[in-house]
């Protein structure tokens, strides 16, 4: 249960945050937060602070956490797997093996290269797309975020992270993305998604004058995650699978924050009953141990020869057996909770909208909840936003912001969130709404 003993950050953690900040580079620290938090224990939906503080958890580490802190399952796997084999690269293990088999079961994809993390995973996919297909050239979407290395970078829109870091990878082109509340073209289209398809179709594939001849994949987030939670119409990805099937371009979908079962299934693909040539899965594969892969069709995986891509760490002992704990969990009961809950938590959200002129929009799948806060005339409330996720903070619920203006609150609690647990949350959201 949620407990402050101290308001806001005790001495404990005042420490923390001060050494932190004295000695690793501030490209890595969040202290941008509204009220920082320190963790030091987590179990379930909580974690607690060096200071006794228990907050709720509504971040799940950035939809990492989808089982939610420590759980059982996970660490039995670890601690078993530590005591017999703790790294292996050159050489194949058995949890490695099960994971393979696992990840071809699971998805319509059997051919697997692991990573350390979602970043490194995208990095990947864009080299065996390139050997594959012989082609140089990427389209990807605005408001999409890939990563933060050199090439997940070219693909990630914002250009607060290319500053300073150019020329990025060439070859990338951006296009519009359905973001129906904040249409795009400027104004409400009856069909967004046929809009963005259409300009996709018509002005740059085959358009002659934009440049893009050798196009060899399309990288899309079956939802926007730090572009601001946005859920595309129905139509999109098939008409995304379609164009790619007439045009001979590869489908890489980066479900490294929709993926193991944060949306109501497995997968988000799966709503939508499609099949993509490349899945890109990280964060949540193992339940908070840095685990990822890239998972595609046999003729793209098989296309590069030994040693021209493997990673140190890929296929770790204890990351395989987190990840097979994890798949396994997920399974018992654990997505339809997500798919249940999800469904109670945006029908809740959608009866606070009618009492809050600032939330403009409420949007979701599954546990992929976010409502976008604005004033006058869908202006994106920052300020307000900001001041809403520290009040809630303050008062034992941590939320994390995102969008474009960071006037997005995304609600990604652990999977196994209990109802009770959600309408705690909400009582907390409706006070700061109403500060």
């Amino acid at each position: 249960m949620i407990e402050i003993k101290v308001d806001p950050l005790g001495k404990k953690a005042k420490e923390v945050l001060e050494t932190v900040k004295k000695f690793e580079s501030p490209s890595t620290i969040s202290m941008h937060l509204p009220l920082p938090c320190v963790w030091e224990e987590g179990e379930g939906c909580y974690v607690k602070d060096p200071d006794g503080n228990t907050y709720l958890d509504f971040s799940s580490g950035i939809a990492v956490l989808n089982l939610g802190h420590s759980h059982p399952n996970i660490v039995k796997a670890i601690c078993d797997q530590s005591k017999r084999l703790i790294h292996a690269t050159e050489f194949p293990h058995p949890k490695r093996a099960e994971l393979l088999r696992k990840l071809s079961e699971i998805t319509p994809l059997k051919r697997t290269v692991f990573s350390n993390c979602g970043t490194e995973a995208i990095e990947t996919a864009l080299k065996v797309c390139k050997y594959s297909s012989r082609k140089h050239q990427f389209i990807a979407f605005q408001g999409a975020f890939h990563g933060r290395t050199h090439g997940s970078m070219a693909l990630t829109s914002r250009n607060k992270y290319r500053i300073g870091f150019e020329p990025v990878m060439p070859g990338v082109h951006h296009v519009p993305y359905p973001y129906c509340y904040r249409c795009p073209f400027g104004e409400k289209y009856p069909d967004c998604s046929l809009k963005c398809v259409d300009f996709l179709e018509k002005s740059v594939i085959k358009n002659p004058q934009s440049g893009l001849s050798e196009i060899s994949a399309v990288f899309v987030e079956p939802f926007l995650g730090e572009g601001g939670y946005v859920i595309p119409p129905d139509e999109f990805l098939p008409e995304l699978r379609r164009i790619c099937d007439e045009n001979n371009i590869i489908l890489v979908l980066d479900e490294i924050q929709t993926g193991f079962g944060r949306t109501g299934k497995m997968f988000a693909f799966e709503h939508y009953n499609i099949i993509p040539d490349i899945l890109v899965v990280g964060k949540a594969m193992a339940g908070g141990f840095p685990m990822a892969a890239v998972i595609g069709k046999e003729e793209i995986m098989t296309s590069w020869g030994i040693g021209l891509h493997t990673s140190t760490f890929g296929g770790n002992p204890l990351g395989c057996a987190a990840s097979i704990a994890t798949i396994e969990t997920l399974k018992n009961g654990v997505i339809k909770n997500a798919e249940v809950m999800g469904k109670y938590l945006i029908k809740r959200l959608n009866e606070i909208k009618n009492e809050f002129e600032i939330i403009g929009d409420v949007r979701g799948k599954g546990l992929f909840v976010g409502i976008e806060l604005v004033s006058d005339k869908k202006k994106p409330a920052t300020q307000e936003t900001s001041k809403i996720i520290g009040a809630c903070r303050k008062n034992g619920l941590i939320l994390l912001p995102c969008g474009r203006y960071n006037n997005v609150i995304r609600l990604i609690p652990p999977l196994i969130i209990k109802k009770e647990e959600i309408d705690t949350a909400l009582n907390i959201l409706i006070k700061a709404l109403a500060l």
